[in-house]
């Protein structure tokens, strides 16, 4: 359907909508603007299913998808899943000798001198933190290949743990992501479909192991975000195959799912 034709099934009164969400974990505020400036609120309660309490809200709010030109949204739902730490089993596989990296950090401390001081517990528990033998020198040269025996017996176990999204960070991987490809490659072979794989030269590639580490394994946690993103386009398609097509839609979420590294993942 093309957008000249969808356009027709736009009242004239009505046409031009703009449509802002904000799911949170009470609430979920929904926001209009037409064409003319008028603006009316909505609020509905939030729901397991971030995506219904959005449809709700449109629907208390009397949006008829095909006036719609606009959607927008934003959440605090991956936020509060960091907070509440409630997100699915996921593991780490890194280089030989990085398993800690996101426990030391960059050795900071609040008190240089309180050694016995504790931090916040890592989101990944040091059991899930796996390890295999290969490396990458600073220039991105190749010093030692992936060894797919231990790789295939890292996703053994994992399979048998039954993750269910796996955060693969390699030590200068931002350098030269071989290594990282080939273990994604491994892992999304072993696995099988629906595990969620990342690697931190795609999500982050800067030179610090701590920030890159940190952000990737933030990837695969904040995959509700995502989900939430690819859902309200998958529910609004359903109403109007027009939104799909509108060249504003398209580029807005296609930014915020695939551009956005705290979002962004490799699934098989």
């Amino acid at each position: 359907m093309s957008i000249a034709e969808s356009s027709k099934k736009r009242s004239p009164e009505s046409a031009g909508k703009r449509a802002a969400v904000d799911v949170g974990g009470t609430f979920t505020d929904v926001f209009i603007l037409d064409a003319d400036g008028n603006k009316s609120v909505a609020k509905v309660p939030s729901t397991n299913n971030p995506i219904d309490a959005v449809m709700n809200g449109l629907e208390v709010a009397e949006v008829d998808w095909h006036d719609v030109e606009l959607f927008t949204h934003g959440t605090t739902t991956a936020t509060n899943a960091l907070i509440t730490r409630s997100f699915p089993a996921v593991a780490m596989v890194t280089t030989n000798g990085f398993r800690d990296v996101l426990e030391i950090g960059r050795g900071t401390r609040e008190d240089p001198w309180d050694a016995y001081k504790e931090s916040a517990p890592c989101y990944i528990r040091r059991r899930d933190r796996l390890t295999v033998t290969e490396r990458v020198d600073y220039s991105g040269r190749v010093i030692e290949p992936l060894n797919e025996t231990e790789a295939r017996e890292v996703a053994r176990v994992l399979r048998k743990r039954g993750v269910a999204t796996v955060a693969v960070c390699f030590a200068n991987a931002y350098a030269n992501g071989q290594n990282e490809l080939r273990m994604a490659e491994i892992l999304a072979e072993e696995l099988g479909e629906g595990v969620a794989i990342t690697t931190s030269h795609e999500v982050h590639p800067e030179i610090f192991e701590d920030e890159r580490f940190s952000t990737t394994v933030a990837n695969p946690l904040l995959k509700v975000a995502n989900h939430l993103t690819q859902g309200c386009v998958r529910k609004a398609s359903a109403h109007n195959e027009w939104l799909w097509t509108l060249p504003t839609i398209h580029r807005l979420f296609a930014r915020y799912a695939c551009l956005s590294s705290a979002i962004r993942e490799r699934t098989n």
